[in-house]
């Protein structure tokens, strides 16, 4: 069961209930789903290990995906959305890639996840008008990467480019690499698991 929310900016989202006993988490999903009812299932992995998850409209301005600097901002006004105490990002796809810049340039974040999205880009641009990999020297909390082997949108250089460069910063950080989609069958089962393992300890160190 989940409620409507609209922030002031006008961003839409919705959230599964007012309060939970471990904190809240943003949930941003793909602009595609990797399998039907994907998300469905993330909120509810998330919500039986006792979150509230909010899950925003990236794409309220327009378009599938907004510019780096519009997500920015649509993350801190969801980030108000959730109730006060731990919060957390974790992004799926395209998704994984905001929670990364979220984890980077959002306050008060107690940690991120992040299933795929872009390492690097081809260039820059108005959208674009950095590298992910510059923001990570602002890296405010602690991260945990999931990146699919065969996925042509995370080549192995630029994972091991980002491992490089997070070994430079001062939070934890967790990179897995799965040959088989991270988001699908016993792989998916398998991240989880360790997304849950590291919610619940970030959320437990906060208590």
């Amino acid at each position: 069961m989940t409620e409507p929310l609209v922030a002031p900016s006008g961003l839409r989202a919705r959230r599964t209930a007012p309060d939970a006993p471990r904190g809240g988490v943003l949930l941003v999903p793909d602009h595609v789903e990797a399998e039907p009812g994907e998300v469905d299932a993330a909120v509810a992995r998330l919500v039986a290990a006792g979150f509230v998850v909010v899950v925003p409209d990236l794409g309220w301005r327009g378009g599938e995906c907004p510019s780096d600097p519009d997500a920015i901002a649509d993350l801190r006004a969801a980030r108000d959305l959730l109730p006060p105490g731990r919060r957390f990002v974790v992004g799926l796809g395209q998704g994984g890639l905001y929670a990364r810049l979220a984890a980077c340039a959002v306050l008060g974040l107690a940690g991120a996840v992040s299933f795929g999205g872009r390492v690097s880009y081809p260039g820059v641009s108005a959208q674009r008008p950095m590298q992910p990999l510059d923001l990570l020297p602002g890296l405010g909390c602690p991260l945990q990467c999931h990146f699919d082997e065969a996925d042509d949108d995370t080549p192995a250089g630029h994972v091991d480019e980002l491992e490089r460069r997070l070994s430079g910063t001062s939070q934890p950080w967790q990179v897995f690499r799965y040959p088989l989609p991270a988001r699908r069958g016993d792989t998916a089962r398998t991240a989880w698991g360790r997304v849950s393992s590291f919610l619940l300890h970030l959320a437990a160190a906060g208590a």
